[in-house]
Order: C-alpha cells, then structure tokens, then sequence
C-alpha cells in the first residue's frame, strides 16, 4: 500500500523546462532528442512513424513522437539535452509528445499513457517554467524540482496490458485512468476549470474531468512509504542532485522523517495538584507509519507511569500533535506517603513536537532532535468531595538520537 492519492483522468501530460545540473543555461536548439538508458530489461519503443513496439536499445535517442514503454521487470530513464529526466517505473507508457532544446525555450512535454514516472527538473530560473496539463481542461504550472505521475485504471475495469502496435496505443491514450500527482519539492500552480490552486512542496492533488480537488499534505513518515519515491530520491542523491543536503533550512525540517525509537527527557515545567514529580525524568518514544487497512496514520507508542500508550498522531506545518484521553489511573497519596483513595484519579494527556535538527540520508532528511511539549491533567474519579489532588503538569521534551 502507498500514500498516494488517485487521480481520474483521460491521461496524464508532463511539460518540462528546466536548466543545468549547475544552474547555468543549457545552449540547445529547437528539436534534438533524449537519451533512453535501459535500467532493467523489458523496455520496448514505438518510434514516430513505425506501427509496432519493438526492442529498446540502450542509449538510443528519444525524440518527438516516439514512445517507451516497459514491462512487469522493465525500468528505464530519459535524460534531456537540459539534464532533466524522467524515470519509467515497471509496466509505464510513456509518450514524447514534443521537445524544444532552444536556450530560453527549452521544453519537453510528454504523456504518462499508464504507469508511474518520476520527474526531476533542475532549479528553475524566473524565465522557466514546468507545465502539466491532462488534456481534460486542468493546466498545471510547476515552479520546482521533483514530482511524480502515476496512472492506473479504476478498479473494477480491465487489467492494463501492454501495447504492442500503434493502433492498441491509441486506445490506450484515449481510457479513463486514475492519476495522481505528488510534488517532492516546489510549488505547483493548477488551474482546472475555473478553480486555481497552489500545490506545496509535500503535497499531493487529483483531478477528474478536468476539475481538482484540494491539495492534500502527508506527514513525512507517509509520504516516504511510496518506495517509488524513496528509490529515486536516492538514485538522485547518488548523482549528486538530492535535495536532502548540506544544512538542513527550517523549511526542510518539517519533511524530516521521525519513524523509530527515541530516547526522551521530560522536564517539569509547571504543575498544579501534582505530587511527586521530581525534575526530569526519562522516557522512550517510538514513532510507527502505518498504512495499512487504507488508512495512512503516524501513531506514537510511548512509555507513561502506567505502562505504555499508543496514540495516533496529526501533522500539519511541521508540527506533530496528539491526544491520550486516559493514561490510566493512580492512587490519591498524601503528604505522608499514605494512599487515601486506591486508583482515585484518571490521567489524560496531550503532546505536540516538531523536529529541531536532522541529516541528509540518500536524499531523504532524519531527524535527529525533538523539541516539544507534553502536558498531563489529573482528574478525581473517586473518593469524597476534595480528597484527590487534581491538577495540571506541564513538561518540556527534548530527544536526540
């Protein structure tokens, strides 16, 4: 199960503009061709003018017209005169619907037929943009670097087979698949009949009939289930354009993954009817993404006076939150040590953090501080009128791993 959304749509089209690996132009002119490197077998070529797939070659060009497709094992890249690419996943059609290499109007637009590509484009400049439209009436523009398409048919219709000639791939191009876009960084402007709307960097968006729904954010931790997503964000880092590196920015931290264990100091500051606190204490956090059942959730299963709690936690800006409505209940004990009512109280609870410091792993950002807070409110629920000191205490959370 992945974190991605579907998206109902006739066909997905991609158009790029983007720059060297550097930042600086690319000189080029109007045409030219891609470079198709064949990562795994299985990848098949219709080019412009032929009437059947046949055999990719490694490094054969790639030009306007032709179109790569791969099967159950195949997967493949296109690298653009710009140094952009785009990567087919296993069973993906891929059409190059039209290429201009000119510098200053440098532009590649393609159609994703079925499967799943990945997209990098270099830092743009203020006079280049990405653009993607469906072919359904809703245009997109891209100010970023990284995205995915995926295209796939509605459940309950036919299984996608693989194409062999021209006149099956027409077919193909005309069916009505569910597609969905996610943006691995930048901002993304989609117009989608009279609706316009901005995409963040994290976010991911659907559109049907040429219309589009809001934009949906995932915690990071959800996000990165997609192996997809996670396979070429190290595949970039390797060739040295990731975007995980160096410092990390404010911005970047609040896509650092947190999934695993982490020890946890708790520090009192401020309690009200709380007896016994001491100063600090120590504890140990264990962040889970799960998505299965259909449902994506990051949950936290942390230790408490009482044994261990698992609550689910949202995310929204960088900052995750959650709430233990009981933490279970304690005996009410007086000055003397003496217990004055067995299990007299019941303890609920609230914690919200977010990551203060992370590093670059194969272009993903882990985190590797928490700061946060945590409060736990002590409510009487035997015992007369008065015998329970109840209250609030408030602590301060710091984790490093």
């Amino acid at each position: 199960m992945t974190a991605i959304l579907a998206i109902t749509i006739a066909a997905a089209s991609i158009a790029t503009v983007g720059v060297g690996s550097a930042g600086a132009a690319v000189p080029g002119k109007a045409g030219g061709a891609a470079t198709l490197t064949v990562q795994a077998p299985e990848v098949t070529i219709l080019s412009k003018g032929s009437s059947k797939f046949v055999k990719a070659k490694n490094a054969q060009k790639v030009r306007t017209g032709d179109t790569v497709q791969t099967g159950p094992a195949g997967l493949a890249e296109i690298t653009f005169p710009d140094g952009s690419l785009t990567r087919l996943d296993h069973n993906t059609v891929f059409t190059l619907d039209k290429l201009v290499t000119k510098t200053g109007r440098r532009e590649v637009v393609g159609t994703v037929n079925a499967g799943q590509t990945w997209n990098r484009v270099q830092k743009l400049s203020e006079n280049e943009r990405f653009d993607q439209g469906n072919g359904n009436g809703a245009t997109a523009a891209v100010l970023g670097t990284a995205f995915v398409t995926k295209c796939e048919f509605p459940p309950g219709t036919v299984a996608f087979k693989a194409v062999k000639t021209k006149k099956a791939l027409k077919k193909l191009r005309r069916s009505s698949k569910k597609c969905n876009f996610t943006l691995i960084d930048g901002k993304l402007q989609l117009t989608a009949l009279n609706k316009s709307l901005e995409v963040n960097r994290g976010q991911q968006v659907d559109t049907s009939g040429g219309e589009a729904a809001d934009p949906a954010t995932f915690p990071p931790d959800i996000l990165f289930t997609n192996q997809w997503i996670v396979r070429n964000l190290g595949a970039d880092a390797v060739a040295g354009v990731a975007e995980a590196t160096g410092q990390p920015t404010a911005d970047d931290l609040k896509y650092a993954r947190i999934e695993g264990s982490w020890p946890v100091t708790l520090t009192v500051v401020s309690s009200d009817g709380f007896r016994n606190l001491g100063s600090s204490f120590g504890r140990t956090y264990t962040f889970t993404a799960d998505c299965s059942g259909g449902a994506c959730r990051v949950t936290l299963s942390r230790e408490t006076a009482n044994g261990t709690r698992v609550i689910p936690l949202t995310y929204a800006n960088g900052v995750y939150s959650g709430t233990d409505p009981d933490l279970g209940v304690q005996d009410c004990i007086l000055d003397n040590g003496t217990v004055s009512v067995p299990g007299g109280i019941r303890n609920s609870g609230t914690i919200q953090f977010a990551p203060t410091s992370a590093v670059a792993r194969n272009g993903l950002w882990v985190a590797n501080q928490l700061a946060g807070t945590v409060t736990e409110t002590a409510t009487q629920i035997a015992g007369g009128p008065g015998q329970c000191g109840t209250g609030t205490a408030t602590f301060a959370l710091a984790a490093s791993r």
